[in-house]
């Protein structure tokens, strides 16, 4: 009995030792796979060098991916040696796709990254601009600055800056005269006509006042004192107080497109006249001023049309006794229609060239 036992007790403790060898044996047959884990790092620029953060990092056939830091760097742990696609892509970048044999010692990719290059449609900027602006210059093409510009009958004005460069925004829509002066050049007149919404740009040119002239005489050749400009002063009230389609304003270039040798003639057909319903029989009542002074003695028929700068035109009955406009402040013996409350109907007003 005690051999037979022991016989059993060396045979089971053979299997023991045989099955403990199996269980040490197993974790060194799975040593070697784990030893073939890499890892795999690096960092995405752009083609200027800098780093790329949130570049989305994928590793083809191990199914992984990532995204890169601040600093552009990413890692991929745990990857089999051998071949891997990786495949890099971010918006605003063209994709890259790298093939690297991942080894022993795991392997360091750089990968660039090339900007998306997207043609733009272009973006126009307009600054939409009204009113009258433009360039005061000598006759030798230069700047002249502080010149003042003034629209007549609107009672707007300015001056001009070093450049010579004006603007006038709050014009309205329109036909009305500039003038431009300066001591030590003549006084510039200049009709204009503003449309409807848009801007106006317009290149004004001054003359110098000959040298050895008195200091009143240069400063009434330069429209500052004189009685043509006393009349122009008085124009901006007097289109106020006629207001409300009563009154109509004729450039020259109205009157030069018509070609009419007569201003009588040209008058009734100038489309300013005629939007007013102006025809000849009426305009044959009404007085004249030529430049400011009472034109008795001077039909329409006697001046030129391609003399006359401007003319206006206010509807009503003729005065009994039309003398001057100039204030009386200036001509105290002279009647006015440049002052007072009430439009001076009845009168045509010719400013020659």
């Amino acid at each position: 009995m005690t051999t037979s036992r022991g016989v059993k007790m060396v045979r089971m403790s053979r299997y023991a030792l045989a099955l403990a060898a199996v269980v040490v044996l197993l974790p060194a047959r799975a040593l070697p796979a784990q030893i073939n884990l890499r890892t795999v790092s690096g960092i995405v620029r752009d083609t200027a060098g800098q780093p790329i953060d949130q570049v989305q990092v994928l590793a083809m056939t191990a199914g992984r991916k990532t995204l890169t830091g601040a600093d552009g760097r990413f890692q991929i742990d745990s990857l089999e040696q051998g071949e891997e696609r990786f495949f890099f892509r971010r918006l605003g970048f063209n994709p890259v796709e790298v093939t690297v044999v991942i080894d022993s010692a795991g392997a360091e990719i750089t990968p660039r990254l090339t900007p998306v290059v997207q043609e733009l449609k272009p973006i126009v900027i307009r600054g939409r601009r009204s009113g009258v602006l433009g360039t005061v210059s000598d006759i030798y093409d230069r700047p002249i600055a502080g010149a003042e510009v003034v629209v007549l009958g609107g009672a707007v004005a300015t001056t001009t800056d070093s450049l010579g460069r004006f603007s006038l925004p709050t014009v309205t829509a329109g036909t009305f005269m500039l003038m431009v002066r300066k001591r030590g050049y003549f006084a510039l007149r200049h009709a204009v006509t503003l449309p409807v919404g848009e801007a106006l740009d317009v290149s004004l040119l001054l003359g110098p006042v000959p040298e050895g002239l008195s200091n009143r005489r240069i400063g009434r050749l330069a429209g500052f004192g004189g009685t043509l400009d006393a009349a122009w002063d008085a124009h901006a009230s007097r289109r106020v107080r006629c207001s409300g389609g009563n009154s109509v304003f004729i450039p020259r270039e109205e009157l030069a497109e018509l070609r009419e040798l007569r201003l009588d003639l040209a008058l009734p057909r100038a489309p300013s006249a005629t939007a007013k319903g102006f025809g000849p029989a009426e305009l044959r009542r009404y007085a004249i001023f030529i430049d400011g002074q009472n034109g008795a003695g001077w039909p329409l028929s006697a001046i030129a049309a391609d003399q006359v700068e401007a003319v206006e035109i206010y509807r009503g009955g003729r005065p009994r006794s039309p003398t001057s406009i100039v204030p009386w402040s200036i001509t105290p013996s002279s009647p006015s229609f440049g002052m007072g409350s009430t439009c001076p109907a009845g009168t045509i007003w010719v400013w020659l060239r």
